[in-house]
């Protein structure tokens, strides 16, 4: 009985070292954190970075916590960052979250102007004096 509870334990520590890494991202995270639910990263990119930079080849977790996530840059995933056919990296939503990867230009709403080209006289009046540019 004791043999057994013996490799039981060394079992279960096996699959938790084995066990691809879990990584949080919230909006209000830390890029500097330790990637923990407690203490998030702040972008998609980091988490991939962090994954990269400690040679997980047994791909991972990325769990995208309640927020908008604006993306300056794409994140760019290859062949390397896919993990195995066993563990493979998943980027998902946590648990009852709803995040959301927003890409482009931010524009304020006063940075809109009305249109005044010549080039849109193709357009109805009453289009035109809708048409605004940013």
């Amino acid at each position: 009985n004791y043999m057994h509870r013996c490799l039981l334990a060394c079992f279960l520590v096996s699959l938790s070292v084995a066990r691809a890494a879990t990584l949080h991202v919230a909006p209000d995270g830390d890029d500097r954190a330790e990637g923990s639910k407690k203490h998030p990263l702040r972008t998609l990119g980091a988490a991939v970075e962090r994954l990269r930079a400690e040679g997980k080849t047994a791909g991972g977790h990325i769990r995208l916590h309640d927020g908008e996530y604006f993306l300056s840059a794409p994140v760019e995933l290859g062949a390397k960052d896919s993990g195995t056919e066993k563990s493979p990296l998943v980027i998902e939503s946590a648990r009852h979250a709803l995040p959301r990867l927003v890409g482009g230009v931010r524009v304020a709403p006063e940075q809109f102007q009305a249109v005044t080209d010549a080039a849109i006289g193709s357009f109805s009046a009453a289009c035109r004096a809708r048409m605004l540019l940013a």
